[in-house]
């Protein structure tokens, strides 16, 4: 399930200040407001993609080109996709001029469906001793 944000939510989310290299940063927190460590941090178009430290934070500010060499994030506007296993995706549209900082992005918990395993038909059932079964003609 993914949970994107309104157009008028993600300008209220962008705050941008002019000059310097383009970077795009922020935090990744749980429902109860702790970090979320590990958390994948990518955009769209792509430019690198990140995983949040010990303390939910991350930055994004260069692009690797085909050939491996770097080159700063140009301005202009993405989509952010943060995702963590365990957790619904956040997907936002964002702005980027200078560094363009985040407020919290809040993950929210995805509820795990776990099915139950049928039995496997392939191995024999158990067999019960006490009523063992009678006997097939031509058994002695």
């Amino acid at each position: 399930m993914h949970r994107t944000l309104g157009p008028l939510m993600a300008l209220a989310l962008l705050s941008t200040a002019c000059g310097g290299r383009a970077t795009l940063v922020g935090r990744v927190v749980d429902p109860n407001g702790a970090p979320v460590h590990k958390a994948e941090v990518s955009t769209d178009p792509p430019t690198d993609t990140v995983v949040t430290n010990a303390r939910g934070r991350f930055n994004i500010s260069r692009v690797l080109d085909e050939d491996g060499g770097e080159r700063e994030v140009p301005a202009g506007a993405y989509k952010v996709i943060i995702q963590k296993m365990g957790f619904d995706t956040v997907e936002l549209q964002v702005t980027v001029h200078g560094k363009t900082e985040l407020p919290d992005q809040t993950l929210g918990e995805r509820k795990l469906k776990v099915k139950p395993t049928p039995p496997d038909p392939s191995k024999d059932p158990p067999h019960d001793h006490q009523h063992p079964s009678p006997p097939v003609d031509g058994d002695a």
